[in-house]
């Protein structure tokens, strides 16, 4: 039981920002459009539409996580 006290003694709230909210979303497009095999964006374009919204969906990953860690570091230091 007491370990699970310790960690009660440091609730506090990790809020996600923006950033993850943007991720999602162009992951959701990405993935839809990966399923679709490109299929709306075939008519219009011969670019890769979906590997595109891919790419930017991993670089977008990549910014949110590291700016939620050193946005949240102190906070996550104090777990450890």
């Amino acid at each position: 039981m007491r370990p699970f006290l310790d960690v009660v003694e440091y609730s506090f709230v990790l809020a996600a920002d923006n950033y993850g909210k943007i991720k999602m979303v162009f992951q959701v497009i990405a993935i839809t459009a990966i399923l679709l095999n490109n299929y709306p964006f075939a008519f219009l374009t011969d670019v890769p539409v979906d590997n595109i919204l891919m790419f930017i969906a991993v670089v977008l990953t990549i910014y949110s996580g590291l700016n939620y860690i050193i946005k949240n570091f102190k906070k996550l230091q104090l777990i450890s």
